[in-house]
């Protein structure tokens, strides 16, 4: 994250990230928000009916992703369970625009039991709630605020963080030099 923290915008592609550890998801999401801790989700567990509330880590070693510096997330049909949490998470919350396609819809967690050498049963046994959206991504996955094929996520991202950069970063005078190049490149 040092690498990435004085940077003016990124892009976090997540297209082909298809699970991963909760704690990695608590980690990315706490660099990538900037207060203290934020209520991530809420996992309720089917066999007690139990439930536990999930919070980004109050400190980091390192800087957090400053808060007015925008964010894109990349997503597709291959991703799934930790990638879509991150994703989710950050959509939720405010913090990132979603480029892509629809994830594969994988929010609770599973276990499988062995009926036969050849056939197991996998049962949901713990969900997470949203305490934005009082819901989750299961069987629907995240759905981008900007949808375009996963292939082409990428390229419009970055083209949108380029855009953001130029209106925000370069003078007046720059900005001008550019919409010319641009006229120029569109006739």
């Amino acid at each position: 994250m040092r690498l990435v923290s004085s940077t003016g915008a990124l892009i976090l592609d997540l297209r082909d990230l298809r699970g991963g550890n909760p704690n990695a998801v608590v980690l990315v999401c706490t660099y990538l928000l900037e207060e203290e801790s934020v209520h991530l989700n809420t996992l309720f567990m089917r066999n007690s009916e139990r439930t536990s509330q999930v919070w980004t880590a109050p400190w980091v070693p390192g800087r957090r992703y400053a808060k007015h510096k925008p964010i894109w997330v990349l997503i597709g049909p291959d991703t799934f369970s930790g990638g879509e949490a991150i994703a989710y998470n950050l959509q939720k919350l405010g913090r990132a625009t979603v480029v892509g396609e629809p994830s594969g819809g994988g929010a609770h967690v599973r276990e499988g039991f062995t009926l036969h050498p050849h056939l197991e049963l996998t049962v949901p046994v713990m969900r997470p709630i949203s305490p934005v959206t009082e819901g989750n991504w299961e069987g629907t996955g995240v759905q981008p605020d900007v949808g375009v094929s996963a292939s082409q996520a990428f390229d419009h991202a970055y083209q949108l963080a380029v855009e953001y950069l130029v209106g925000t970063q370069l003078g007046p005078a720059l900005r001008r030099e550019l919409d010319e190049v641009r006229g120029q490149t569109d006739e």
